[in-house]
Formats: structure tokens, sequence, C-alpha cells
């Protein structure tokens, strides 16, 4: 409920110093809002100065072993970085021993999404960078499990695939 809502956004305006101290480029103070519904995982904008980031955090109380595995998430996203396959940039994962006291991420924002981009600017190539993007996957014996329109960012026209569903 939104009590929760704000009770976490207050836990998370309290990690200043540990992202200050482990994000690349992060400078309190920053602003924090929470991505609509829809994420197992809450998932918060962060506007720290001129930079925005993604903080993806596993959800508080007790965890299924196999569910919201935000450090798979992020040890995969950060794999694919270094191939072909468009991901965001991945900044830091932050054990359960951080002041959040669970899991998390802090990821590159890109603001704009696929349908957005295709909407302003009519390029029928996005759709073949698009597909080009999703065969790397498969070349390297990735599947994305959730492929939809909010799941395709843009960077640079180039589309990256974020929220892998793993």
């Amino acid at each position: 409920g939104a009590m929760s809502d704000s009770q976490n956004i207050a836990d998370i305006v309290g990690l200043a110093d540990y992202l200050a101290a482990h994000v690349e480029g992060f400078r309190p103070p920053f602003t924090v809002q929470k991505f609509g519904t829809g994420q197992s995982n809450p998932t918060y904008h962060l506007k720290a100065g001129g930079s925005e980031y993604v903080l993806r955090a596993q959800p508080p109380g007790t965890l299924l072993k196999s569910a919201h595995q935000v450090d798979r998430e992020f040890r995969v996203m950060q794999a694919l970085g270094q191939t072909d396959v468009p991901v965001p940039h991945m900044f830091h994962l932050a054990h359960g021993d951080n002041p959040l006291g669970r899991m998390f991420f802090v990821m590159e924002y890109l603001p704009e999404s696929g349908t957005e981009y295709f909407q302003r600017t009519k390029d029928m190539d996005f759709i073949n960078r698009l597909v080009h993007g999703i065969s790397q996957l498969h070349k390297i014996d990735v599947v994305h499990r959730d492929i939809k329109p909010e799941n395709i960012r843009v960077r640079n026209d180039i589309p990256v695939l974020i929220d892998f569903g793993i």
C-alpha cells in the first residue's frame, strides 16, 4: 500500500552515503520515485545531480529461494554488457549487508521506451535493430522471457533490452 511505499522510499533515501561510495558518478542529494506496479521486485527511478539511475531491490520480508533473484538479473545483464547485446549499463550489485538490508542493484536509466521512440521517429529500421539485438541474445543461448514494449528502451537509436524476467 501507500504507507509501505513511502517507507520503502524513505529506506532508499537512507542509502545516500552508500550509493555515493559504490555507484560511479552518484552524488547526493537525490530524488526517488517508484516505478508503477508490475515488477515483482520494487524498482525506483533515482535522480542525482545531472545523472539518473534505476534501482531494483528485492521486496522486504521472507522470499522464496527461486524468486526475486536480483543478483542473477544483475549478473546476466552485466555479462551481456560484454557482448553485442544492447543492455543497460550495470553500476552496482549490493548484497544483503547494505543499509537497506536486502539485495539491490543500480543500473543505467534509459528514459525513452521503444514505443515512444518508434512513434516519434517512425524509424522502420528500429524493428530490424530490435530483431538483430534479440538474435545476438540467441547466438549466446540466452532467451529473453518477457519481451514486450515496456521492456524495450532506447539508447542512441538502438533498442536496449531490460527486465529479462529471470
